[in-house]
């Protein structure tokens, strides 16, 4: 919405713990699923990091606009990247059984891989501007 305050770095970290558990748990089951979420956890450590600012998105373009600006770890930008595209194929593309995004396995090994990176390179530029939660 616009005219919004910012959400508070806080409260955007606990959005993102929240679907980062959530997305473990799915992983069995709904593996798909698991990926989506995944990537919600690590929009809203992204988005953690803006609200230091007083950032507010209210969108994807806006936040992709925001993260190529900057002057992150490479590491932090592909990550997303990568999370975000496959989200997005899992949610709309409708993935056969037998793809690999229907595996926990490779959920398990790359994108929670790609999710940690990005919480990481949060954390590590948070510390490195004095952030604190």
């Amino acid at each position: 919405m616009l005219g919004q305050p910012p959400i508070s770095p806080q409260r955007h970290r606990q959005e993102a713990e929240k679907n980062k558990s959530l997305a473990s748990e799915l992983v069995d089951d709904h593996p798909a699923w698991s990926v989506i979420v995944a990537f919600y956890a690590a929009l809203h450590f992204l988005d953690e990091y803006a609200a230091f600012y007083g950032i507010r998105f209210h969108n994807h373009r806006e936040r992709d606009t925001w993260l190529q600006r900057r002057s992150e770890p490479v590491p932090l930008g592909h990550a997303y990247e990568c999370l975000y595209v496959r989200s997005r194929f899992a949610r709309y593309d409708c993935p056969p059984a037998a793809h690999h995004i229907n595996n926990p396995g490779y959920v398990r090994r790359k994108v929670f891989a790609w999710l940690d990176d990005v919480q990481s390179c949060i954390e590590a530029e948070e510390a490195a501007h004095g952030f604190r939660l």
